[in-house]
């Protein structure tokens, strides 16, 4: 085939212009890819810690509303400042939603439905909505010891659990299935009687108890403080026969812990955790050591009068323990309680992921 020079230039043309497409084509895959590179270079950059770290600052930044269940007595008393601070705050990291009831049985409900995001019951009734929410709630802390004992309002010479069953009188207490009620059943066990040697007589609060007491209704009770020291303060012929606190420890082997602090796990995925304890934390010390003000904040908000609450807060075993000492107390607390009756923690004792110990 023969080409002339007309031909040729232009076939010269056509090629050197495909090797200039060819050219542009692979310089502009040759820029994709740099930039896909770039692209993945950067979000690789961000590093998982990194982005924890930007997680704990927002949440450093927040402000979170908490609608707390709280019960009238002991079991609020460590809770009652941060409460107050967070109504009075300029800008506080959480603004408390309080809810006071008479008996522990009416903060179950509440937390299953979610309508409280926390609540301050007696750990084995923490156990209970563990398991009948299939593990959705946390334990973050343990805020009150053994506040319980037993008064008599006559002439009876009460000095062990014997002279009580001897006595033949019935002990009047609240809330069947609470705090009270395993610790002298389990007291009376422990001794080597039976709870059928016993009356035991259940009215819905500890209050009704008391006045009971006062008004010379019963002769023997078992009431926690500030009721005590309420019955104490109002009836000339009311004295404590036994310290039932003490009679657990040295029967079970385990201090009697009344109440802890408990949270839905979902709740807890969205707030800062740690600065809540802290706050607990702050607003036990501040209830330890600042009674007075204290008394007058438990009056302000129904949970106890504030001429009662000045005597018997030094009595009401406050403290805060949390992390893995308050998990191996509460173990062995519910294990002491399960062995005696499954029901009393709910049917089945809780796995560890109740427990929150970061």
């Amino acid at each position: 085939m023969k080409f002339n020079k007309k031909s040729l230039a232009i076939l010269l043309a056509l090629g050197l212009a495909g090797c200039a497409n060819n050219a542009e084509t692979e310089n502009n895959n040759k820029r994709e890819v740099e930039t896909k590179e770039e692209v993945n270079n950067n979000d690789q950059s961000e590093k998982p810690e990194e982005k924890e770290e930007q997680i704990v600052e927002d949440k450093n930044q927040a402000h979170y509303d908490v609608n707390l269940s709280m019960l009238k007595g002991p079991t609020s008393a460590g809770a009652i400042n941060m409460v107050d601070w967070s109504k009075n705050d300029d800008d506080p990291k959480f603004s408390f939603n309080e809810s006071v009831e008479g008996a522990p049985d009416a903060v179950i409900p509440q937390l299953v439905s979610g309508e409280s995001d926390m609540a301050i019951i007696p750990p084995n009734l923490a156990a209970t909505v563990y398991n009948k929410t299939e593990g959705k709630i946390k334990v973050l802390a343990i805020n009150n010891l053994g506040v319980l004992y037993l008064v008599e309002n006559a002439d009876l010479n009460i000095n062990s659990i014997e002279d009580l069953v001897n006595s033949g009188e019935a002990i009047y207490t609240s809330a069947k299935g609470a705090t009270p009620d395993l610790a002298i059943n389990e007291v009376i066990k422990d001794a080597g009687f039976n709870e059928s040697d016993v009356d035991i007589e259940y009215l819905a609060e500890a209050s009704e108890v008391a006045q009971k007491m006062i008004a010379g209704e019963a002769k023997v009770a078992l009431l926690p403080e500030p009721m005590v020291t309420n019955v104490l303060m109002k009836s000339e012929n009311a004295k404590v026969a036994l310290d039932i606190n003490e009679l657990y420890e040295k029967e079970t082997g385990n201090p009697l812990i009344s109440a802890v602090l408990v949270a839905r796990s979902d709740y807890l995925e969205d707030i800062d955790v740690p600065l809540l304890l802290e706050t607990y934390k702050k607003s036990i010390e501040e209830a330890n050591s600042n009674v007075d003000a204290t008394a007058a904040l438990l009056d302000k908000y129904d949970i106890m009068p504030e001429v009662v609450a000045k005597k018997a807060l030094p009595k009401l075993a406050l403290t805060y323990i949390d992390g893995e000492q308050m998990q191996t107390m509460i173990k062995n607390h519910l294990e002491y309680l399960y062995q005696s009756n499954p029901q009393l923690v709910g049917g089945s004792l809780p796995e560890d992921d109740f427990y929150y110990t970061k």
